[in-house]
């Protein structure tokens, strides 16, 4: 099954426009992308307030369907925090 087409509660990643200089002090733009993971066991860790509200997916498989998505959207840098214990 498709991580991208579950019932989402929110958009799980976001890409932000940032100006930077180059070695040469061009300003260039980059597209920046941001997105988080937690693990499946937050469902066990924080269950009397995740239970019948939220479900999740192992890390990998979400990551390898939701980076493409980000790049296909003008992600230059992909930047992912995971919390993995």
């Amino acid at each position: 099954e498709d991580p991208t087409k579950d019932d989402l509660h929110f958009k799980p990643y976001t890409i932000l426009d940032r100006k930077i200089r180059d070695g040469a002090g061009n300003e260039n733009t980059i597209r920046i992308g941001f997105i988080g993971f937690v693990p499946p066991q937050i469902m066990v860790w924080d269950a009397k307030n995740l239970d019948g509200r939220a479900q999740t997916r192992d890390i990998v498989e979400a990551a390898r369907a939701w980076i493409p998505v980000m790049k296909e959207e003008g992600a230059d840098i992909v930047v992912a925090l995971s919390h993995s214990g």
